[in-house]
């Protein structure tokens, strides 16, 4: 993202896309420092100061105050100089626990590969309209720019085609546990359904 976002409250939207990560790689270094403050692992890369110098506004500081429940963090309004965090307690579950059915399973995966495909085209049209912004930008050597886009293009399709292989792989897995061990046992051996030796699946 853009340094004078960095104090946003959503950062999300100004992520920039994995596509551009054969730029960013090329152009810049990582800036990594871990401390352990009062038991607490914080990365000190950059300090309240480095901040306000990139977004050219003051830093504010909180006091974080923790609740026992998400309904009470919702509820709490934010004071000043104060802001209500819920730390949830991890616990194993009860053992035995049924998978869900068939249908119930169906109708999640179908959700996940819409809502898959819905951000794959929402990230497919950001990234041409900012290509058409930058090609119409006054003075831009249009050879080098095409190259870059070009290589953007092609980070996407292949970020695009990783994802679509990752849920496909792990929904398989799924379906195939849902189905009980005898189901899983009958799998040819080397096919790759739960070794990860699909495509995309290899590092």
């Amino acid at each position: 993202m853009d340094t004078t976002f960095f104090d946003a409250p959503r950062l999300y939207e100004h992520v920039f896309l994995p596509s551009r990560n054969v730029i960013f790689l090329r152009e810049t270094r990582p800036i990594i420092r871990f401390e352990n403050i009062g038991g607490r692992i914080v990365n000190r890369a950059f300090s309240a100061r480095d901040i306000e110098a990139f977004t050219h506004r003051p830093v504010t500081h909180f006091h974080v105050r923790h609740v026992d429940s998400p309904s009470a963090m919702r509820l709490a309004r934010e004071r000043d100089g104060e802001i209500s965090v819920f730390n949830p307690r991890i616990a194993r579950g009860p053992a035995g626990l049924t998978p869900p059915g068939p249908g119930e399973l169906e109708r999640r995966h179908a959700a996940e590969r819409s809502q898959l495909q819905e951000q794959q085209r929402a990230e497919q049209t950001h990234q041409e309209e900012r290509h058409r912004t930058e090609r119409a930008a006054p003075g831009a050597g249009m050879e080098q720019l095409q190259r870059r886009q070009e290589a953007e293009r092609q980070a996407l399709q292949g970020e695009h085609e990783r994802q679509r292989q990752t849920l496909e792989n792990r929904q398989m897995r799924e379906r195939e546990e849902s189905r009980g061990p005898q189901a899983r046992a009958n799998v040819p051996a080397g096919d790759g359904r739960f070794a990860g030796e699909g495509r995309g699946m290899r590092r």
